[in-house]
């Protein structure tokens, strides 16, 4: 029975081809392709950002375009202007960038003046 069994093994791996038989026709040249951003960051290659979470603080028109601000932690930011017919998210990641000195109702103020 042991002497079937290891016939049946020999004639089964001697029945699959070589490694060189199957790459013939195979291109083994050329570069490599480029990792992707997430492997990019695993690999160590790419800092990872640090996001946090922004509420939006103001959300009007100025002029023909929709402006939403959103603040999150120690005063990170993001405005947004977009077109008339988009709509505005309560909450979305932005950034970790600490900025004590923003005041949102100043940029609004600029943005308004700017405008005219």
């Amino acid at each position: 029975m042991i002497y079937a069994a290891t016939l049946l093994g020999f004639m089964v791996t001697a029945l699959l081809p070589t490694t060189s038989v199957l790459a013939k026709g195979a291109k083994t040249y050329g570069g490599t392709k480029p990792y992707t951003y997430e492997q990019q960051i695993r690999r160590g290659e790419r800092v990872q950002p640090k996001l946090v979470t922004a509420r939006r603080v103001y959300m009007g028109f100025i002029g023909d375009s929709l402006v939403c601000v959103y603040v999150g932690a120690k005063n990170s930011n993001e405005v947004i202007v977009t077109g008339r017919d988009d709509r505005c998210m309560g909450s979305m990641q932005v950034p970790y960038a600490p900025d004590p000195d923003f005041n949102w109702r100043k940029t609004i103020e600029v943005m308004k003046k700017d405008m005219d």
